[in-house]
C-alpha cells in the first residue's frame, strides 16, 4: 500500500468551491481538506489498484441530533466529497455535478472529526463513477485510560463507517433529450407543476391554484366531494402549493436536536420551514400515507446558495405524514434511514432560496417504509427525486442512544 502526499486543497459546498468568507455555519460544516492519496494493491480479476483520495472533514455540532448527525448531512457529506475529488483532478468541467447517488448509512457517528475516501471506479467520455465512504475515529472502549491526546497505551484507533456511496457525476447543462411531467392522470403534460392537476382531490381544495408567487387566494374550482376531471383546454398542473400559499411553522419541533455550545443555536434555528394548508389542530391526526409539501430555505448565519450538496440535506429533512405513525404502542420512535437514492435533474440556480419538498409514502410493511421526496424550485423546476428504505425503532432505543452518545460511547 503506497502513501503519497499531496499539495493543500481545501474547499467547502458554496457554489463556487471556495472558503467562505462570511462565516455561513452550513459552508464551514461542508468544508473539506484534501490529505493525502492511498493506493491498495488488487489483482486485475478485483479490479487492479484502487486508488483513494483521503480527505479531512467535522462533523458540525449544528447539525448533530441528541445522538447522532442528522442523515441528510451525511448524505451531502459523501455528494461533496465527490465534487471536491472531481474539482481537485481537474474534471469539473466535464464532470461538473453528480446526476445521481446511491448510499448506505450504516453507523452513527458524533461530532467532531472524521475522513472521506474517494475512489474512481471509472472515468469515461460522459458519466464518472466514483465509491465514496465517511469514516470517523471511534471512541475508546468504556473504562480505557486516555490522555489528552488520545488513549494513553497510544494504540491506532478503530473506526467506524458511517456512509458508503455511488456518485456518477455528469455535466447536467449538456444533457438532452424529452423534458415532460405529467399531471395525476398519468397522461397529460403539465404547463406548471403549481397548476392544479387533472383530478383535483377533496385536500387540495384548502390552499389556492396558481403558478409560483403570483397565486392569490381563492375557492377551489372543483367540488370537494369528489375527484372532478379537469378541462384540457385550461392549464393543466400537479396542485403543488405555491409558496404565497403556505404557512409559516409556528410549532415547536426544535427539542429534538441537539443545541450548539458554540451559538446556542441547533440545526431548525438555521432553517425556515412553511407548511402547505391543514386544518387547526390536523397536522398530528393526519393518516399515515399521505403526502405533504413543506417549503424549506436556510437562514442565516447558514445562507449558503444551494447546490446539489443541499438537495442531498433537504431530501432527509422532516418526515411525511407516516413518519409520526410508527407503531400503534409507539408513537414517539422514530424510523432512521439505511439506503438512500437520489436523482439530480437540474442544478439550483445561485438565486435560489426556496426549495419546496413534497413527501409521500404509500408503504409500511414489517417496520419498514419507503419515503420518496422530489425537491421543486419557485419556478417550477423539478431539483431532485429522492427515494429511502427506512427501519423502525423505538424511543426507548433512541433515549438509549441519545445518552451513550452524550457519554461518548456510541
Amino acid at each position: 500500500m503506497s502513501h503519497q502526499p499531496e499539495p493543500h486543497h481545501q474547499a467547502n459546498g458554496t457554489a463556487n468551491g471556495h472558503q467562505d468568507e462570511h462565516g455561513d455555519i452550513y459552508a464551514q460544516a461542508m468544508t473539506y481538506t484534501y490529505s493525502h492519496t492511498t493506493t491498495i494493491p488488487a489483482p486485475p480479476e478485483l479490479g487492479g489498484d484502487k486508488t483513494y483520495a483521503i480527505l479531512k472533514g467535522t462533523i458540525d455540532e449544528h447539525f448533530v441530533s441528541s445522538w447522532a448527525p442528522f442523515g441528510g448531512y451525511i448524505l451531502a457529506l459523501c455528494v461533496e466529497a465527490v465534487r471536491f475529488e472531481v474539482r481537485r483532478l481537474g474534471l469539473d468541467k466535464r464532470f461538473h455535478e453528480p446526476i445521481a447517488m446511491g448510499a448506505t448509512l450504516v453507523q452513527a457517528g458524533r461530532d467532531g472529526p472524521f475522513v472521506a475516501s474517494v475512489h474512481p471506479i471509472r472515468v469515461g467520455g460522459r458519466f464518472a463513477f466514483f465509491e465514496v465512504a465517511l469514516r470517523q475515529a471511534a471512541p475508546p472502549p468504556r473504562g480505557a485510560a486516555t490522555n489528552a491526546n488520545g488513549p494513553a497505551d497510544e494504540t491506532t484507533p478503530q473506526y467506524v463507517t458511517m456512509a458508503t456511496g455511488r456518485v456518477t457525476m455528469s455535466d447536467l447543462t449538456l444533457e438532452q433529450g424529452a423534458y415532460t411531467i405529467l399531471s395525476n392522470d398519468g397522461r397529460t403534460p403539465v404547463t406548471s407543476p403549481f397548476d392544479p392537476p387533472v383530478f383535483q382531490w377533496p385536500w387540495m381544495a384548502d390552499y389556492p391554484q396558481g403558478t409560483g408567487a403570483s397565486a392569490a387566494p381563492g375557492p377551489s374550482p372543483f367540488p370537494p366531494d369528489s375527484a372532478t376531471p379537469w378541462d384540457p383546454s385550461k392549464r393543466v398542473g400537479l396542485g403543488l402549493p405555491p409558496l404565497s400559499a403556505c404557512h409559516p411553522r409556528s410549532w415547536n419541533e426544535k427539542h429534538g436536536w441537539k443545541v450548539s455550545t458554540r451559538t446556542g443555536k441547533s440545526m431548525e434555528h438555521l432553517i425556515e420551514t412553511r407548511d402547505m394548508p391543514y386544518r387547526e389542530g390536523e397536522y398530528y391526526s393526519l393518516e399515515s400515507g399521505g403526502d405533504w409539501c413543506k417549503w424549506v430555505r436556510l437562514l442565516p448565519p447558514a445562507s449558503s446558495p444551494h447546490t446539489t450538496s443541499s438537495l442531498a440535506f433537504f431530501s432527509d429533512y422532516w418526515n411525511s405524514i407516516v413518519g409520526w405513525v410508527r407503531r400503534p404502542s409507539d408513537k414517539d420512535g422514530f424510523m432512521p434511514t439505511i439506503e438512500f437514492q437520489i436523482q439530480f435533474r437540474s442544478i439550483p440556480k445561485p438565486t435560489t432560496q426556496w426549495l419546496l419538498l413534497c413527501t409521500r409514502n404509500r408503504m409500511a410493511t414489517h417496520g419498514k417504509r419507503e419515503w420518496d421526496v422530489e425537491i421543486w424550485d419557485e419556478e417550477g423546476r423539478l431539483l431532485s427525486v429522492a427515494r429511502q428504505l427506512c427501519a423502525t425503532a423505538s424511543s426507548k432505543n433512541a433515549y438509549r442512544l441519545a445518552e451513550k452518545g452524550a457519554k461518548g460511547e456510541e
